[in-house]
């Protein structure tokens, strides 16, 4: 049997934060989501100065051997964070 769903992340915005990407430099505390087979799964990098290994091999979030030394499961969560509106312009049409 898989195994049980964390419970739902919850933050100010819906949905995931972005995707882990290996061999990026994460930010002490910034947040990752990586896809699994039942559920999306959201992550916390470490504090300094163990977020510098957040990105390396071997440390990705949930899998390897150290990954519980760099990250922090937070929970689950479905979607994607809204980006904000783009700006309306309005065009001149008699500038002068």
């Amino acid at each position: 049997t898989p195994p049980p769903t964390p419970a739902v992340w919850s933050s100010a915005d819906s949905g995931c934060p972005g995707a882990f990407v290996a061999g990026t430099d994460y930010a002490a505390a910034e947040k990752v989501s990586l896809a699994g087979t039942a559920y999306t799964a959201v992550y916390e990098c470490a504090a300094a100065p163990n977020n510098q290994f957040c990105g390396k091999a071997g440390y990705e979030p949930g899998t390897g051997q150290y990954w519980a030394v760099v990250w922090t499961l937070l929970g689950s969560c479905s979607g994607t964070i809204s980006p904000t509106s783009s700006p309306n312009y309005s065009t001149l049409t008699d500038a002068g």
